[in-house]
């Protein structure tokens, strides 16, 4: 407790200072991607079935400003009022099960990093409001005092009525931009480096009827699929974590449910895949932060190569508390650190292993006439995922080869004058057609 007779030391952050530490660690792509969060949690309150046909997020992207307007049930005005513009979690907020942003920073992260004033409406059930922030004025924004002011003001409010479904939904404007962003902005690539993460991190969401746009094209979502068949079967297996295993909370338990099995040889697309409440935060990742190079249990896998470019990993991570999950701050990533997915990694590994092993066995298969485990492949077909049984191993033929190899590489080092020699005395052109042809003169004159 301060002493009276003492003066108080006034320690809270500058409004510069705060929206520097917030903004620069994201990237432009990850802070809009908070804003698409934001709009399908809203989707989730809607929809709770999961079935989001008929919903739209749709983004205008110019060198002058941003706009994001979604159809998705719209900020109540008791959330906008007490909850949704703090700068950090308040005690007591309304929380979405399953939801994917929560209202945190990610919104306001969003917004300061891109200009220096924005407009937020939304309608939703019973309310209707309008906020306008001049971003410049807002930070010279004091008490009395000449402390800082740390609010937003509606500028239209409406409440006690109530409003249709098809009118329900948000509208944020950001304008006028920064010129760094603004010039972002000016590239198609930039446009389309976004479309590939907001494709990448919401397949699951577009896959439940969600429509997602940027500069009114529409984003196509790349189903995830295992091969399946009599004789191969992925692996896929659910796990239960519970975020503090001395006192279990049933509301912060984990589920992680893991798949591993091949699919079309694709060395960019093949790796592990990592899914927190439907928003993947890991495509396609070949590293050692989902068990690539590494021994764990004594079970030791390799580095990623072209050998295995039929791997497919997924792991899907669900909570009804987003921040149980493992993932980091700006849903870039897992944390490594996480207890709960320390676990998983080490069955992550454990499964990837016995893909691995059947990978290896196919291309030893390939240097002889044994075609056992290549049929049993090009006899199974894509599967969606959560149509494939659960399975505690990764299934796949483990007959007797019906043969030997029938035939194996062989090869020499020779001096240069000597090897040209070969090649003019049997007229081809080059080492290897001259080594073929001396092993087969070899054969006429010596094997009976």
């Amino acid at each position: 407790m301060a002493n009276p007779a003492f003066p108080v030391i006034d320690v809270s952050p500058t409004k510069e200072f705060f929206i520097s530490v917030i903004t620069r660690d994201v990237t432009l792509a990850d802070a809009i991607n908070d804003l698409v969060d934001n709009c399908i949690d809203g989707a989730r309150r809607l929809r709770p079935d999961g079935n989001y046909q008929g919903l739209t997020i749709e983004m205008e992207l110019t060198d002058t400003q941003f706009t994001i307007m979604d159809n998705c049930g719209g900020i109540p005005y008791d959330v906008a009022y007490q909850y949704a513009f703090k700068f950090g979690r308040a005690a007591g907020a309304p929380s979405t099960d399953g939801s994917i942003g929560k209202f945190g920073v990610g919104m306001k992260r969003a917004l300061f990093k891109m200009g220096s004033a924005f407009e937020l409406q939304s309608t939703s059930e019973n309310s209707k409001f309008k906020v306008n922030v001049d971003v410049e004025k807002w930070k010279r924004l004091t008490d009395i005092d000449g402390k800082d002011l740390w609010e937003f003001e509606f500028s239209e409010l409406t409440t006690g009525a109530s409003f249709p479904e098809d009118e329900r939904g948000t509208i944020l404007t950001v304008y006028p931009l920064h010129s760094a962003i603004s010039e972002e902005f000016k590239l198609n690539t930039f446009a389309n480096r976004l479309a590939d993460s907001l494709q990448s991190s919401h397949e699951q969401s577009m896959e439940n009827g969600l429509e997602i746009s940027v500069n009114e094209i529409q984003l196509k979502h790349r189903l995830a699929t295992l091969l399946v068949s009599d004789q191969v079967r992925p692996l896929k297996i659910s796990l239960n974590y519970p975020l503090d295993p001395d006192h279990p909370d049933p509301a912060k338990d984990v589920t992680a449910t893991i798949y591993a099995g091949i699919s079309e040889p694709n060395l960019a697309a093949s790796g592990w895949y990592v899914i927190c409440n439907g928003r993947q935060v890991l495509r396609s990742d070949k590293s050692r932060v989902t068990g690539w190079d590494e021994t764990t249990n004594e079970v030791r896998t390799p580095k990623a190569h072209y050998q295995f470019s039929r791997f497919r990993g997924y792991v899907f991570f669900e909570s009804k508390d987003a921040e149980s999950l493992p993932w980091n701050t700006s849903k870039s990533g897992v944390s490594s650190e996480s207890r709960i997915y320390q676990s998983a990694k080490i069955e992550m590994i454990a499964a990837m292993r016995q893909v691995i092993d059947f990978l290896n066995k196919l291309d030893t298969e390939s240097d002889s006439e044994d075609t056992l485990l290549q049929a049993a492949v090009e006899k199974s077909k894509p599967a969606k995922l959560f149509s494939i049984a659960p399975s505690i191993s990764f299934v796949f033929p483990t007959g007797t080869p019906t043969s030997q190899p029938k035939s194996t590489r062989l090869s020499f080092i020779k001096p240069v004058d000597d090897v040209n020699f070969a090649k003019e005395f049997f007229e081809v052109s080059t080492a290897a057609l001259a080594g073929g042809k001396a092993f087969e003169y070899f054969l006429a004159r010596e094997k009976d």
